[in-house]
């Protein structure tokens, strides 16, 4: 996994989802690190505007796929 910083892989994220095809554009994201247990070291905390319904699935993989490529460090 490649390390990166927070605010560089939330710009990466923002971009990324951008450019699946959705209904609306996200204008911001905020990443958190979850507790332990998880497979990757970090998530989704906030998204606005909210994923509209039809968005949700092509999103959820989006995140999965970057998940596997970045870990976030402090």
């Amino acid at each position: 996994m490649m390390p990166i910083a927070k605010n560089k892989l939330e710009t990466i994220c923002l971009h990324y989802l951008n450019h699946q095809p959705r209904v609306r554009r996200i204008s911001r994201i905020v990443l958190n690190r979850p507790g332990a247990g998880g497979r990757a070291n970090w998530s989704v905390d906030q998204v606005e505007p909210q994923f509209d319904l039809h968005d949700v699935r092509t999103s959820f993989a989006a995140v999965r796929e970057l998940q596997s490529v970045f870990r976030l460090v402090d």
